[in-house]
């Protein structure tokens, strides 16, 4: 037999033969069925893998319209929209404290001159700050998902989201023009309003997600 005779494999979180492509089935066909189903079972999937090399977006879309017969074995890493939606929320809660810390170490550093070790901190402040956004945009649209008959929108405060874009802005003209004093100004204040907030925000995705996923363990 060729091997592109040969059905190509599922796996589900190393599991085989839970799900079967049927034949003649080209791969995006396969991928948007896998994907109708994870959804309708509160699963998110979390990795694509087609013979041993991660599927992006843009590798799956070159390869939309080949046959499933191409490939040996798609393998999906999956969990309960549940489980990672506490789980990173449990992480954006358990860094947004360390991140205000490390903000006003590096307030000190300007206000006392140190600013080339000020500028260091700054970064990894904002790179921090970006992936808490990320998550918290991210939590939404998970929960967003998981409604079922529409109903009432989510009361989240995303305006703080783009409250969030603006005094990075702000942040980045202050460093290109050395504004120190501003760029105090915004650390101190601007972005730990902004903390604060998020710290809100936390608590309300909390109550959500146990409202919507009450049965995850």
């Amino acid at each position: 037999m060729n091997a592109i005779d040969v059905p190509m494999k599922i796996k589900i979180n190393g599991e085989e033969d839970i799900i079967q492509p049927e034949e003649g089935a080209k791969l995006g066909a396969v991928l948007e069925g896998l994907r109708v189903t994870m959804t309708e079972n509160q699963m998110a999937i979390t990795g694509l893998t087609l013979d041993g090399s991660i599927l992006t977006r843009e590798r799956e879309s070159v390869l939309l319209e080949n046959p499933v017969t191409d490939y040996v074995c798609l393998e999906l890493e999956v969990i309960q929209k549940g489980l990672l939606a506490r789980s990173v929320l449990g992480q954006v809660r358990e860094h947004l404290p360390k991140i205000g810390e490390s903000l006003v170490e590096t307030t000190t550093h300007f206000q006392t001159g140190r600013v080339e070790e000020g500028y260091r901190c700054l970064s990894g402040n904002l790179e921090a700050l970006a992936l808490v956004q990320k998550c918290l945009i991210n939590i939404v649209v998970l929960c967003e998902s998981s409604k079922e008959g529409g109903g009432e929108k989510f009361e989240v405060n995303t305006a703080s989201m783009s409250d969030f874009q603006e005094i990075l802005e702000e942040a980045n003209a202050a460093l290109r023009g050395q504004d120190l004093v501003a760029l105090g100004d915004i650390l101190e204040y601007e972005l730990g309003q902004i903390l604060e907030q998020w710290e809100q925000e936390v608590q309300k995705l909390d109550e959500l997600i146990d409202q919507l996923f009450s049965e995850d363990s």
